[in-house]
């Protein structure tokens, strides 16, 4: 299965293209295998001139690309073909992740609020944004990260220093409470509790109450997974 993504501009054809993601690759449209099945959806930039698109969001830009940070990582958008690459030992990489690509299309573009809501500062639990019980818990995906994290207080405090986190005051009894930079002013809230002699390990991510107007629902998810991953990343490195 292939996901394919157009990202389409009514005013600008700077980022008008196709992007097609699998699983563990990201190809041009003409080297697509003949027979390949699809998801196909569109991304529809805001109707908005080049320019003002790029101060709406706030990104530094060139010719050819657009530069940000996701979570700690520096990543372009290529202009011509809305490919996403990251930075890694000097050099620029294409992002095979479609967990990231799609997140970082989904904060670029999803927004239908011009201009978007200010964040409140005020922290939620993902399943508060729809009825109780018409979707999983984020539970489900921490086990592995509560694992590889427990009796590491110290070293998963530093991992989020040097991802750009910033040290909270102490929350409901947790033993690290940071709040973590994903992208331009959006964060959220990392928490964790070490295990003891009577718990394991817990995680939990929290989000402002107007994060759904800066992103799906469903990236919620992807997003979760890439901090928790970059957190072992650095913890592992």
């Amino acid at each position: 299965m292939c996901i394919v993504i157009h990202i389409f501009h009514k005013t600008s054809p700077f980022l008008n293209n196709y992007l097609i993601l699998s699983t563990d690759s990201i190809i041009p449209w003409i080297a697509l295998p003949n027979k390949c099945s699809f998801l196909f959806f569109t991304i529809h930039l805001p109707p908005v001139e080049e320019g003002e698109f790029l101060l709406y969001i706030m990104l530094k830009n060139d010719h050819t690309h657009l530069y940000l940070n996701y979570i700690g990582t520096e990543y372009r958008v290529s202009r011509s073909d809305g490919s996403i690459e990251y930075m890694a030992e000097g050099i620029w990489k294409l992002c095979k992740e479609y967990t990231i690509v799609m997140t970082i299309y989904d904060l670029l573009c999803y927004s239908e609020d011009k201009p978007l809501p200010p964040l409140t500062g005020q922290w939620q639990p993902v399943t508060r944004f729809i009825p109780t019980g018409s979707s999983p818990s984020g539970d489900v995906f921490t086990p592995k990260y509560e694992a590889a994290f427990s009796g590491k207080v110290n070293v998963v405090s530093q991992a989020c220093l040097c991802l750009g986190g910033e040290l909270q005051k102490r929350l409901a009894g947790a033993d690290l409470t940071f709040e973590m930079p994903v992208m331009g002013d959006f964060s959220v809230l990392f928490q964790f509790w070490d295990a003891d002699e009577e718990f394991p390990a817990k995680i939990l991510l929290l989000w402002d109450k107007v994060s759904l107007s800066y992103l799906h629902f469903e990236t919620t998810f992807y997003l979760q997974g890439d901090l928790l991953e970059a957190i072992l990343q650095k913890i592992n490195a």
